[in-house]
């Protein structure tokens, strides 16, 4: 069974493109947000204390909204 791309709070699905540096996965589509895939879960899920783990233009909605 394949996963499920995690939903980000108050975002439309596939408007982020989830790109691990540490395995092969990715996920999405739109601004792609890099980091390690713990990471990426971790901020996918709304836990933002894991953005200064991830970068990439997907990175600027989220920081406002951690703001």
């Amino acid at each position: 069974m394949a996963a499920a791309l995690p939903v980000l709070p108050g975002e439309a699905p596939g408007c982020i493109r989830l790109v691990s540096t540490d395995i092969d996965w990715e996920r999405g589509d739109g601004a792609e947000l890099r980091g390690p895939v713990a990471a990426l879960l971790l901020v996918s899920t709304g836990r933002y204390a894991a953005l200064p783990d991830v970068e990439g233009p997907g990175c600027d909605g989220l920081a406002a909204r951690v703001a």
